[in-house]
């Protein structure tokens, strides 16, 4: 063994689900006219930032410029500190729902407002690590509303957004060494930058494998998507790659 070797662990609570960064893609994927993610996201994030007059250091209006909006919805940055503080402030909390409200009534079709908190209930609901006592709460605000998805947009800004990885040597000898690391192992296992390299990734099946996907065109199915195993085989399944691996 000449070069290191990484012992790659995946941590649900380092990578949930739901956060900021996915509540955007649901959004973006229903809004009524194309816009940049920089005008998205700055509509998004006024609806905090009016109702207080947020301003940037040199007294103008706040705004997310575009390297921001891509690193926070890329997830290598975390909400800005000046929207985090505005939302534990409860008496804006008003101001912000009917902000999200005027925003969806502006920029989505009423017909998509059932797939949006549809598909946001799913966002939380298998998030693993978010605590049962907050998902038992949205789920009593659940309504086909903009009103639910205000109540959504208020919860994502206040949970970590930002992916977090970190690096921990439990052995080492010579030029070897065993590496424990906090990330997405799907990302790791199907990078295209590192395509070209052999790796082994190694992730948890239910104990009666097969090859049966939880979707709606699958029959009894053994697997469901929203587990690591089911993303794994769904992975392989879009790029074709069953031939690669052994399953």
């Amino acid at each position: 063994m000449g070069d290191s070797c990484d012992t790659v662990v995946e941590l649900k609570k380092i990578d949930a689900d739901f956060v900021f960064a996915n509540f955007y893609k649901i959004i973006k994927k229903y809004v009524r006219n194309k816009m940049s993610d920089e005008i998205l996201i700055n509509k998004l994030f006024d609806t905090v930032s009016e109702p207080i007059n947020l301003t940037n250091k040199n007294g103008e209006e706040y705004y997310i410029n575009k390297e921001t909006t891509s690193n926070i919805l890329t997830r290598k940055e975390e909400i800005p500190l000046k929207i985090k503080n505005a939302i534990i402030r409860k008496d804006l909390v008003d101001a912000i729902t009917d902000g999200i409200i005027d925003f969806v009534n502006e920029d989505i079709e009423e017909k998509n407002v059932t797939n949006i908190c549809n598909e946001l209930k799913v966002l939380y609901t298998n998030d693993l690590n978010y605590y049962k006592e907050n998902k038992e709460e949205l789920d009593s605000a659940f309504e086909y509303s903009p009103k639910f998805i205000a109540k959504v947009f208020i919860s994502t800004l206040i949970i970590a957004n930002k992916l977090t990885r970190e690096k921990k040597t439990i052995w080492k000898k010579g030029k070897n060494s065993i590496n424990v690391i906090n990330d997405n192992i799907l990302r790791l296992a199907f990078n295209k930058k590192y395509s070209g390299e052999e790796k082994i990734v190694v992730i948890p099946v239910e104990n009666s494998f097969d090859m049966h996907i939880d979707t709606p065109e699958v029959f009894k199915p053994r697997v469901a998507i929203s587990t690591i195993h089911g993303k794994w085989i769904k992975e392989i399944e879009k790029r074709e790659l069953f031939w690669m691996f052994k399953l």
